[in-house]
């Protein structure tokens, strides 16, 4: 588990998820303290709270044809399992197996009776060592919609790399990652942190964001050995209908709430919870909004590429 912990960026705990400790959808391979949530209903909220997005991105790929024929899928960094139920269900007459820790491949073993077992979960210990397919060909296609923004850029290529390795000839990539690019919403997070009451909680705080930009990870595909990649900046866009569903949305994932302890898990919950509600506010006021129909702008890297084709001479590969 220490190689897995020097690739992912933010402050990782070792020890097993408890009631306070969920590993996150948008952590893969990482523990990260949620808001104190304890119920498996609340649990289910927390696993499954940001999707949309890792769906609007298959939605996108589905309708540029890029899950078609792709009969073996390997998902790395499937959290709750549900966008890799999703691509299971676009990708048709298609076996799927989704990478990520043990506690949320475990979780997201109920969409495996749902596939009748054609979608399957297995615990990654490092994105640098991949499973191999069960053919002898490799993997047709290998997504990762939330795992590059969580691995420091250095070990971007590296992590491509591994994915190259385990893929069959003309197998493909679809990643989604986050770009560089202005995200008002952490302006006011990094105001709120900064005041008085919460100052003591970010002590040497570092956030564990890696933004990528295009030039960027077309270099690392150039490394890694792919061919044809497409690689573009798009905005990914949420609208809110109140501030109190925007802090709903936040509370799941906001990184800095693992910095936010008490105790007691009541009083965490309800400090994070004041924390997020006061980045909202702040989010607002900055934008000039007046609390409804709030946007929420996420800048973000859509890429695809192949494996590049093995020449061969008659049977003999050279």
């Amino acid at each position: 588990m220490q190689m897995l912990n020097s690739l992912f960026l933010g402050e990782p705990t070792l020890t097993t998820a408890t009631a306070s400790e969920v590993p996150s959808s948008e952590a893969p391979g990482l523990s990260w303290k949620n808001p104190g949530m304890s119920s498996p209903k609340e649990r289910d909220q927390y696993l499954t709270g940001d999707h949309e997005r890792a769906i609007k991105a298959i939605d996108r790929w589905v309708l540029a044809k890029k899950l078609e024929g792709h009969k073996h899928i390997l998902d790395v960094g499937s959290g709750s399992g549900l966008t890799t139920f999703y691509i299971w269900l676009k990708a048709l007459e298609s076996t799927i197996l989704g990478l990520d820790t043990k506690e949320n491949a475990e979780f997201a073993e109920k969409y495996s009776a749902l596939s009748n077992n054609s979608v399957r979960f297995q615990e990654i210990l490092s994105p640098l060592t991949l499973p191999k397919a069960d053919n002898t060909r490799g993997w047709d296609l290998i997504s990762g919609l939330a795992l590059f923004s969580w691995i420091q850029q250095d070990l971007h290529a590296a992590v491509l790399k591994a994915m190259y390795d385990v893929l069959s000839p003309y197998g493909e990539i679809l990643v989604r990652t986050e770009a560089v690019g202005h995200r008002p919403y952490r302006d006011a997070m990094h105001t709120v942190m900064e005041r008085d009451e919460w100052a003591p909680f970010f002590v040497d705080y570092k956030a564990p964001f890696s933004d990528q930009t295009v030039e960027g990870f077309e270099a690392a595909l150039k490394e890694a050995g792919y061919v044809n990649s497409e690689v573009e900046l798009i905005n990914d866009e949420l609208n809110f209908v109140d501030k109190d569903t925007m802090v709903n949305y936040f509370i799941q994932w906001l990184p800095p709430l693992e910095r936010i302890i008490s105790k007691d898990p009541a009083e965490t919950y309800s400090l994070r919870h004041s924390f997020t509600k006061e980045v909202i506010d702040q989010y607002c006021l900055d934008i000039k909004n007046d609390g409804t129909k709030i946007p929420l702008i996420f800048p973000a890297i859509y890429a695809t590429a192949h494996k590049k084709p093995e020449k061969t001479l008659g049977f003999i590969k050279i």
